[in-house]
């Protein structure tokens, strides 16, 4: 099994690409179409690696029941932190500092990295490529933070601030979730592996996929999402 201080190294390569989309947003905003292509790409990228990489890893290896329970409990877990996530950024979207939208935002950065040390059970190449993956979704998470923290009366610095502490979540989360994993009995690890596909395919299709929908796509948006799967596919062709 993967040491937890290496998962915890992988999870800085999203760590910084967050920072870079925190960074951009300050000094550059991307037109809506390019936006929702970008994350139809990014979405492709995602469910591919689910696809090739986590599926193999329990089909075959684990009874239905145990492969449901940790795919529902995945899909759970992650609808709530949705909902709680929607209701934080609503409850502030009134205040001046986005109160709301830095916790949710904060949630959901924590969870990724927890999900970078869960996918490293598909072994190193595995968890390597959900990192990647997972490194576009933190970037335009934070990359909305970032813009929303502009519009605020925050001072730069502070708004700086609070985009570092909220993406050092990322390898705090992997350092969590891998070493919660390293002490688990092997008996689970079917379960962890399909909470992790359910997760997983929720930030692609449900929090990637329908934020880019809420632009009126065209051929070439929508052809992103296959494309990012195709790379994946290559990819693991040549690996």
């Amino acid at each position: 099994m993967t040491s937890p201080l290496i998962i915890t190294a992988f999870a800085l390569i999203p760590m910084i690409v967050a920072l870079i989309g925190g960074g951009l947003a300050s000094v550059y905003t991307f037109s809506k179409k390019v936006m929702s292509g970008l994350q139809h790409f990014v979405a492709g990228i995602v469910v591919g690696a689910v696809a090739t990489e986590l599926l193999p890893k329990i089909l075959g290896h684990g009874s239905p029941v145990s492969i449901s329970v940790g795919f529902i409990l995945g899909a759970a877990v992650m609808l709530g932190v949705h909902e709680l996530a929607h209701f934080l950024a609503k409850k502030g979207s009134t205040s001046k500092l986005p109160t709301g939208l830095i916790i949710g935002s904060a949630l959901d950065l924590f969870l990724d990295g927890l999900l970078i040390g869960v996918s490293f059970l598909a072994g190193m190449s595995g968890g390597g490529l959900i990192a990647i993956s997972l490194s576009f979704c933190a970037f335009f998470l934070v990359l909305a933070l970032s813009s929303r923290l502009t519009k605020s009366e925050l001072h730069k610095k502070h708004q700086y601030a609070l985009i570092i502490l909220t993406t050092i979540l990322l390898p705090i989360g992997a350092l969590v979730g891998s070493t919660i994993i390293s002490h688990m009995p092997a008996q689970v690890m079917t379960e962890t592996l399909a909470f992790g596909v359910a997760a997983l395919l929720f930030l692609g299709i449900e929090e990637l996929i329908a934020e880019a929908h809420k632009v009126h796509d065209n051929f070439w948006i929508s052809g992103s999402f296959f494309l990012g799967f195709l790379v994946i596919i290559i990819f693991q062709n040549f690996s």
